[in-house]
């Protein structure tokens, strides 16, 4: 059995990085207590500076965001043979129907910001005056969407050979004699676990073709069954997703323009969205797949 990844544990951030992060965070948080307490919305007598004030309402939880974004893992030892190292994002023609769920979110979300700012910016400043606890909620909300969407389409993910199997990501193992078959594309390879050998468990596109080969000599040494296509369930359980998300997208849409509010709505269709991909990661039978916890090495050094 092959052992966990072994991951360099990150620099500590220098003593002054580490004073400005406070005072980033301190700043906005000692704004909102102070509008809470007093009652008062989120409103200046300029409209210069009312604009400039409800901007940062976006803009600094995209900051406080940025510590928390994904970067790329330093690993020691013998981790494996790199075969292709991808994102979601750049991975979404093939692997879309993982994440569909979690798009109508974001999307209804800009809709409403954009409704908001025409509203500001057309209106008197008067239309800029936001009540404190719907700034409370739009700068949380900005927050997490921001953090969760960056780790989960960003994230670097790497698919490593092993004597023993393939490294899929960071936790998870897939062994020879656990991969039903293997079906070729025209770009590279989808592995089919036995968990659940319908749906791919990974599509893994290379982009260099020595690794192409390197991999089809493997599958051919390890006698790993070659076979194309998927199955007819899984291209309709791919076409119910896609018609399950319209309609989140579009139930959010219709209660945002009953008169719910929007932030809410939009973390409401956002719930939903995480509740139905956890779902549908059930239904691939994830869990059954073999996962190894990374190790964290190293100490992190004084600033």
């Amino acid at each position: 059995m092959t052992d966990p990844l072994r991951i360099r544990r990150p620099e500590r951030v220098p003593a002054l990085r580490e004073a400005a992060a406070v005072a980033v965070v301190a700043i906005p948080v000692g704004a909102f207590l102070f509008l809470l307490l007093t009652g008062r919305p989120l409103h200046l007598p300029g409209r210069a500076t009312n604009l400039l004030a409800h901007a940062l309402l976006l803009l600094v939880p995209l900051v406080w965001a940025a510590p928390l974004l994904p970067r790329r893992l330093e690993l020691v030892g013998e981790p494996g043979e790199l075969l292709v190292a991808s994102t979601h994002l750049r991975e979404l023609g093939t692997s879309w129907w993982q994440s569909v769920l979690v798009w109508p979110a974001p999307l209804l979300g800009v809709v409403v910001l954009a409704e908001a700012a025409a509203g500001g910016l057309l209106g008197p400043n008067e239309a800029l005056a936001t009540p404190a606890w719907d700034a409370l909620l739009t700068f949380l909300l900005v927050f997490a969407l921001a953090v969760f969407y960056a780790n989960g389409f960003l994230q670097r993910h790497e698919v490593r050979l092993v004597p023993e199997g393939l490294r899929v990501g960071l936790p998870h193992f897939v062994p020879w004699e656990s991969i039903e078959r293997m079906a070729p594309r025209p770009d590279g390879w989808a592995l089919h676990h036995r968990v659940n050998p319908c749906a791919p468990f990974v599509v893994i596109r290379f982009r260099d073709d020595e690794a192409r080969e390197r991999l089809a000599r493997e599958i051919e040494r390890r006698d790993v069954l070659v076979k194309e296509g998927s199955c007819a369930s899984f291209h309709l359980a791919r076409a119910g997703l896609a018609l399950a998300a319209l309609i989140l997208l579009a139930s959010g849409g219709l209660a945002w323009r009953s008169g719910l509010h929007g932030g809410l709505v939009v973390l409401a269709v956002f719930l939903a969205g995480i509740a139905g991909t956890l779902a549908v990661e059930r239904l691939r039978g994830l869990a059954g797949v073999q996962t190894l916890k990374p190790v964290v090495e190293g100490k992190e050094e004084s600033p």
